[in-house]
């Protein structure tokens, strides 16, 4: 895990990716008439708008979140293929 927190060009990009997510976040707050999971993009047909106005916070934390954990999924897999 310390090789995870190490990495300082991961984190940098995961820091990026997260700042573009909140400006998204920030900008379209007041603007969200979409706040359903039904509306959850890219999974949702189409809009009757702009996308901008279909992302809420389940977007922000779906997107923010999941790669954290996709990150540590590929450290402990490729750990343990290093171990055999």
């Amino acid at each position: 895990m310390k090789e995870l927190l190490n990495n300082k060009k991961l984190i940098g990009v995961y820091i990026l990716w997260f700042t573009i997510h909140l400006i998204i976040l920030i900008i379209t707050w007041g603007s969200q008439s979409y706040r359903s999971a039904e509306n959850f993009w890219p999974f949702a047909g189409s809009y009757e708008g702009d996308l901008s106005r279909a992302y809420d916070l389940t977007e922000f934390l779906f997107y923010t979140i999941i790669p954290v954990f996709l990150i540590i999924a590929i450290h402990f897999l490729q750990q343990s293929k290093n171990e055999k």
